[in-house]
């Protein structure tokens, strides 16, 4: 795919988050004219978007946790869990 190509789609598919679900099918027929090829790239990234929700917004851990602590309503071990850091010394490679 050319760069300029790829830029437009970006393009629509940012600006057609900001527009309201309802009119968002409108004013992709509008903004991709006849270029049905544009359309159902934007699309798709947008049904990518809706699928992925809020994956990233919530860490895993978190919900795990949410999840043991208000099945059992104990607390779970990893709410005191200290972090964990990973160092990478380009010598010895990477240890915890």
């Amino acid at each position: 795919m050319k760069p300029g190509r790829w830029a437009r789609i970006e393009d629509l598919y940012h600006r057609a988050l900001e527009v309201e679900g309802s009119q968002r099918a409108a004013f992709l027929r509008d903004a991709c004219a006849n270029d049905s090829e544009l359309q159902q790239e934007v699309e798709l990234l947008l049904a990518q978007d809706r699928q992925a929700g809020s994956f990233l917004e919530t860490p895993a851990f978190r919900e795990i946790t949410h999840d043991v602590t208000s099945n059992s309503g104990q607390t779970c071990l990893a709410d005191s869990a200290p972090p964990i850091t990973v160092t990478l010394n380009w010598d010895a490679g990477l240890r915890r």
